[in-house]
């Protein structure tokens, strides 16, 4: 396994950014955008955004030090995911998005609104994304028809499950 030193590491802060109110979506994303372009221009990756929330018995720090030992915030295969029930058949390693980094993109916004509302829906309460791990979607396969007929998901699993952190190419923390 790669040493926590070996994977790059980011951190950015956005105070503005708490659930105490909605968040600006737009601001907030576009802070988040600039920082993947700052360290990823011209990639494509696949972006997985995390919140420690989700991840109670954890601080922040510990759970960036479990991603960049083992690849991936999936240390307790026991444990369930969210809507686990619907999921489960497919049995994916890690739900991310793909994303080619770009000096225009506007992706950021979306996921920060799908974290406070959609997470609201799923599991009560607003979530906060503090946590994006970057991957090379060439060392992850894409599970098909996850989604009825729909050919592409974003459901992954890692093409070398004993080399996770092969696949990883940075992690951002959001503070």
């Amino acid at each position: 396994m790669a040493s926590p030193k070996e994977i790059p590491r980011y951190t950015i802060s956005i105070p503005e950014y708490t659930l105490n109110k909605k968040p600006n979506y737009k601001r907030v994303g576009k802070i988040i955008d600039k920082a993947l372009q700052k360290y990823f221009l011209g990639k494509t990756v696949l972006v997985r955004c995390i919140s420690s929330a989700d991840h109670n018995n954890k601080k922040i720090e510990e759970l960036i030090k479990i991603i960049t030992t083992t690849g991936s915030d999936r240390y307790d295969r026991k444990r369930k995911m969210v809507c686990h029930d619907f999921y489960a058949k497919h049995n994916p390693d890690i739900f991310a998005s793909p994303l080619k980094i770009t000096e225009d993109i506007e992706f950021m916004h979306e996921v920060v609104g799908d974290f406070y509302e959609g997470a609201k829906e799923d599991r009560g309460y607003p979530v906060r994304v503090d946590i994006i791990i970057l991957y090379d979607p060439q060392k992850l396969k894409m599970i098909k028809k996850v989604y009825g007929n729909q050919e592409e998901s974003d459901c992954f699993t890692f093409k070398d499950s004993k080399n996770k952190t092969k696949a990883l190419l940075g992690v951002i923390r959001v503070l």
